[in-house]
Order: C-alpha cells, then structure tokens, then sequence
C-alpha cells in the first residue's frame, strides 16, 4: 500500500519500470489521482500519467450514465434501429459495467428459452350451455358486457310473451282486438327514454398473468385486477411491481452491498478464493449455511463471524470441507461479517481481502419471519405474490425462486421476464 505520495526512490523505480507489477499498478492508480507526484515524472511518464488521467476521468463519467433496461432488452432481441444500434456500440466500447450487463442479459435469455411453453387450450368443443356459463363466468372487467347481455335477453323474452299473448286474445276476442287496435292507431309512438346507466366501453387488456389459481390482468391504462383478495398493502406492493416492471433493492440491503476499493491494487490480487454466501443478504436461518470456493493447494480452512462491534460470536475449527454452521444460534435483526482462514504452504491466506468489501449479512428479524410464514400458508400458491414479498424482505434467493416459477408459467410474459432477470441481477451485484 501506498503512502500519501510517492517516494523519489518509488518515482524513480516508476520511471524505470524497475518495481514489480503490483507496485507499478499501483503507483499508476496513485498518479493518475495525484497531481503532485504526477509533477515529479519524466516528461514522457508525465505524458502517460495525464493519459491515464484522463481515462480515469472518462471511467466516471461514463459509468455514471449506463445503459438502460430496455436498450440492453433491444440489443438482445435485436429490435433496434440503425442508430440505436450505433450509439450502443459506441457506449459499449467505453463502458465495462454495460458489457457485463449484456452478456449477463443473454445469458439469462439463453437460460430462460430452456423452460417448456405451457400449452392452454380447451379439452374439447364447448356446448351451448358450457359457451353461456363460460361468458358469465368471465373476469370482473366484463361486467358492463355481461349486463348488457343480459339486459337485452331479458327485453326479447318479454317481448316474445307479449306477442304470442296477443295472438292468443285477438283468435278468442276478435271484437277486442279490433276495438283496442282503433284506439291505438292514432296515438304516436313514444319516445324512447335514454337509458340511465349505459354500458361502459372494456378498457383492453395489456397483459394477463396465470398465477397459480388466479389470473392477473393489466389495462392500458394501467389498472390491474385480479389481486381484490390481498390486503390493501399486499396490492400495494403487488401493484408497484407489475406497473414499474422492475424490483427494487431493499432499503435494509444497503448497508450489506461494499464497494471495491480503487487505490489498494486489483481485486486479483487477493487470496485466490471467494465466499458465497452469504454475502450481502438478508437470510431467515439462525444458523446459516457459511459456504465458500475452493483454494487450491489448502489444507484446512477456518471460519470466524463478527457481530457489528467486530466481536468474533462464532467460529469454526480447521476442516477441510468448504462448508460450516454454527453450532449456536446467531440473533435476529442482527448484521454480521464474517470471513475464511485458509492455510496453504504453512501461510494463512484470509477472505475477503483488500480491497474486497467486507461480507456481510443480516438475520430477518422475527416479527418480519412470522408476517412471512402467514403469508406463505395464506398465498401458497400465488409465486407473484410470495416473490414480491420476498424481495421486498431482502430475501433474494427465495424471490428468485418464486419468480422463476412465475416465468416457467408465463414464457411469454414481458413483466414475469423482467422481474425474475431484476432479482438476479440484484443477487449478482452482492
């Protein structure tokens, strides 16, 4: 690491490409950040410095002004214009952070075209009754139609009992007939009364979701039906997630996600092994399942887990697996850390190292658990439902698993694609 300047001797090593490859990188970082050591180089390493510089500058910028959702969803479908599809390309070039969000987008439409499209069509030709029953029977959307229907059956039976009514006075009472005929002739016919509640135009229908039993429906005015069961802040959530397309990172999550460091070297310059989990999430175990990859050449690992004091509450003893529990249980709506020991060649290498962030965790709290269960009992067969719920907990393994069931039975749905390819970007970005 170094220090707040560079040294004339670290200068010197700089301009001669004298120091190691970890020194040199890291004294570029240094210059391109600090104009007084940058003052002190060679002209010619002055001029790179100013490059490099530059680039950095370029680096912020750019990736402050990312690609949106729906560009990446075109360049991947390929429904862009000549245009869009330059100016893509051209962001593509300067922008590392969109480059991995595309690849990572094909690759989730690759994964997805591998579940089966659910055929829905009738067992057989519907009856005349079933056809009747099936209309009233339709969603709530069609109610006005389903009055009017109704309304005009109603009027035409009415009408044919009238008529036949009167063919069977005027063959038994001829004289009545003609008499009552007489009195109505000259009178005009009334004026037809508007009718006070006329039927309302169907709004039409966007998009429709099955999920489980139920069948979700979207307007293009943006109402949704088919969520009337849920409480009032169930529908909210609900709601918010299918209008906006989009999962939201939990607020209680951003203090778990870290930032990589920039000035400390490369993130490759770590041990060699990573954890996986968990790693920034929120998990529902009191004793949770510590995982990690494997180092090569390494005899024997150690886990130790800090509460948010740093005081270590839990540890393991040297195994050779890369799995480990606690044996006691950890608090709810407790955040910890935690991290890996490995002893390989008589050193002990620990992970995460710098400038990997710190891996941390919360347990969900237990009022939150409960509300959670219920749900779960309550809505069990509603994978809409219990994903959003899941997200909005912070628990991201479990949302993406009820998403994924919600696109395995909706292939073509836009809304169901969108919301399972949110929660795993959100739980790659740990």
């Amino acid at each position: 690491m170094l220090a707040e300047h560079l040294t004339a001797r670290q200068i010197q090593d700089f301009n001669q490409r004298s120091a190691s490859p970890q020194e040199l990188l890291a004294a570029m970082n240094h210059i391109a950040l600090c104009e007084a050591c940058r003052e002190q180089l060679s002209p010619e390493q002055k001029t790179r410095a100013a490059v490099e510089s530059l680039r950095t500058d370029l680096r912020r910028q750019t990736h402050s002004n990312h690609l949106a959702y729906e560009e990446l969803a075109g360049c991947v479908d390929d429904a862009l214009s000549q245009a869009d599809r330059e100016a893509i390309e051209s962001h593509l070039g300067i922008c590392s952070h969109c480059v991995a969000e595309l690849a990572d987008l094909r690759a989730f439409k690759a994964e997805m075209t591998t579940y089966p499209e659910i055929e829905r069509r009738p067992a057989g030709s519907p009856t005349l009754r079933g056809k009747i029953i099936a209309f009233f029977r339709a969603p709530s959307y069609r109610i006005p139609v389903q009055l009017a229907a109704a309304a005009t059956v109603v009027l035409l039976c009415v009408s044919i009992a009238t008529l036949l009514l009167r063919k069977e006075t005027a063959s038994l009472h001829p004289e009545v007939s003609e008499l009552q005929h007489n009195d109505e002739a000259p009178q005009a016919p009334p004026a037809p009364e508007p009718s006070p509640n006329p039927a309302a135009p169907a709004v039409e229908i966007a998009e429709t979701i099955h999920d489980g039993s139920s069948v979700v429906a979207m307007d293009t005015e943006g109402n949704v039906t088919g969520l009337e069961s849920l409480p009032t802040a169930y529908q909210k959530e609900v709601k918010a997630a299918l209008t906006n397309r989009r999962v939201e990172m939990p607020s209680e999550m951003q203090g778990l996600i870290g930032r990589t460091g920039v000035l400390m070297g490369s993130a490759d310059s770590g041990p060699g092994f990573s954890l996986t989990g968990p790693v920034g999430t929120i998990v529902r175990a009191e004793r949770p399942r510590f995982s990690w990859k494997t180092l090569n050449g390494a005899t024997s690992y150690v886990v130790a887990v800090f509460d948010s004091s740093f005081n270590m509450v839990a540890s393991s003893q040297a195994q050779p697996g890369t799995e480990w529990s606690p044996v006691n249980p950890l608090k709810h709506g407790e955040t910890y850390s935690w991290q890996v020991t490995a002893m390989k060649d008589g050193k002990e290498l620990v992970s995460p190292a710098p400038p990997a962030p710190d891996a941390k965790f919360k347990i969900l709290d237990a009022s939150k658990m409960k509300e959670l269960e219920q749900a779960k009992r309550t809505y069990s067969d509603s994978h809409l439902v219990l994903g959003t719920l899941y997200e909005r907990a912070g628990l991201l393994d479990d949302a993406e698993r009820e998403f994924k069931t919600l696109y395995a039975s909706n292939p073509t749905s836009p809304t169901a694609r969108k919301l399972l390819h949110d929660v795993k970007s959100l739980r790659q970005s740990r």
